[in-house]
Formats: structure tokens, sequence, C-alpha cells
């Protein structure tokens, strides 16, 4: 991985001065329509993140920000893989089958997030494992993966109701139409205060996962230095004085600073 962050980093080196006159304008994909990342004020980390990487860019490129749905991205934006010449935000590697990092380029975490079980009654012990959730309904979002939730659902070890967003899939769970839901963390604290059940809310990690870096995806097809580019900006983010306020408006935490704070 490293050599390959070299070679980008050579080639963005290597362009001539009149390759970055012109800005070259970028799709910024974010399949989040709800907070944080989309809030009702119409800001949301979303717009956050864009504002501040173009600031960073300095008009080379200029990011432009789309929010679709997760399965659009999925089907028209990422196939085939080799095509895209666009970035997604909030994202992380197994959500697009990229375990290995090899088919698209990822900046370093935004920030860490977990996945959460959400019940509105408290569960009688915690949870060891997925299969003490056998027999219940569980609400997911269409389009999104859930792994090992995915594979008990085609099994008929769960049931499932797909709702359009995490806020709809939380309502559901208010109303008792399910038994249970995922979600991650971040989205969890924007959303319980507005779930119209809040004080029932009670949720743990689920079972033998650990948190996961929110990155920024930039496709192979895209210029060659934008993802140099944003790695640079994603690493000063945590010394950013200015960037660590926004983000603590968001109830978001940021990695340690590994430099002096700016």
């Amino acid at each position: 991985m490293l050599r390959g962050w070299r070679v980008l980093a050579h080639l963005a080196i290597a362009l001539p001065l009149g390759a970055r006159a012109a800005e070259i304008e970028v799709d910024a994909f974010n399949t989040y329509g709800v907070p944080p990342f989309v809030t009702h004020a119409g800001r949301g980390l979303d717009r956050e993140v864009v504002d501040y990487l173009n600031r960073k860019l300095h008009g080379a490129y200029r990011l432009k920000l789309s929010v679709l749905p997760r399965e659009r991205l999925l089907k028209h934006h990422l196939n085939p893989p080799q095509r895209f010449a666009g970035i997604a935000l909030f994202v992380a590697p197994p959500f697009v089958d990229d375990m290995a990092q090899q088919r698209f380029l990822w900046s370093p975490p935004l920030f860490e997030d977990q996945n959460l079980l959400i019940f509105a009654t408290a569960r009688p012990t915690r949870l060891q494992g997925l299969e003490d959730l056998k027999g219940l309904r569980f609400g997911g979002v269409l389009g999104h993966r859930y792994q090992g939730f995915d594979e008990m659902v085609a099994t008929g070890l769960l049931l499932k109701e797909n709702a359009g967003s995490a806020q709809a899939s939380l309502r559901q769970l208010c109303l008792g139409r399910v038994d249970f839901t995922q979600m991650s963390r971040a989205m969890f604290d924007a959303l319980a205060p507005e779930s119209g059940c809040a004080e029932r809310l009670v949720h743990q990690p689920v079972p033998n996962s650990t948190p996961f870096g929110r990155r920024i995806m930039t496709g192979r097809a895209a210029h060659p230095e934008l993802a140099v580019r944003i790695h640079e900006a994603v690493e000063q983010m945590p010394c950013d004085r200015q960037w660590r306020s926004v983000v603590a408006s968001y109830r978001i935490t940021l990695p340690a600073c590994r430099g002096g704070k700016r």
C-alpha cells in the first residue's frame, strides 16, 4: 500500500504546471441522507467535509456534492469499479468489498465509528452472538449490507423489514414493527432524540464487532493527484483547531493530533 501511495505522489509531482491550472470538477457522493451526515438545517458532515476539502484543494479541484442511495452508488457509479472517477464520503473498505484496498484508493479515517444493535426495550442479558437474535424481526435499510445479518435472513433465521433510511428504521422500532435495528454510533447519537421513543432505546455494540474508520474513497479512474491531495488534507484534520470545533458540534470525536495544532 505504501509503495502505491509513493507512485501516486510521484505522478502528482511530475504533472506539468499547465495541468494544474484549470479547476477539475469531481463528483463527491454521500449515501447517508440522515443526521449527522445531512441535517434539517441544510448542513451536515457531508457539506462540512466537502467545504473543508475544497478549501484545501486550492482551486485545483472542485468537489461537487451529491446525496444518493447506497444502491445507486453501487449499481450505477461503481459498476464497474475501475471506471469510477469520483469520491465517496464516509465509507469503509468492507462496505464496497475492498478489504484489501486494491479496487479503490483510501484516505486515513475521518473518524472512528462502530455498529450498534438498537432495541426499544431492555434485553434481559447482553447478547453474546448473532445467534441470540434468531427469530426476531430486524429493521434494515434498503440497499445496505449487514454482515452476518444478511446470511441469517437468507437462511430464514431472521425476518427483515426494510425502510428507506436509518431514521425510518428507528421509527419502525419505536412503533413496534421490528424488534431491533442496527446503525452506527454516530447515526444513533444524532437520530435518537427525534425517534419518538428516545427514553426507551437501549443499545450495545454488535457482538464481536470492532470500531471502523469512516474514510474517503477515491476511484482509480480519477485524476492521479486527487487521492494524494485528499490523503494529505485528511491527515491534517485532527490538528486543525477549527475543524475539531466543527466536528465537535456533531458529537464526533477525531483521532489524536500527531503534530502541532493549528
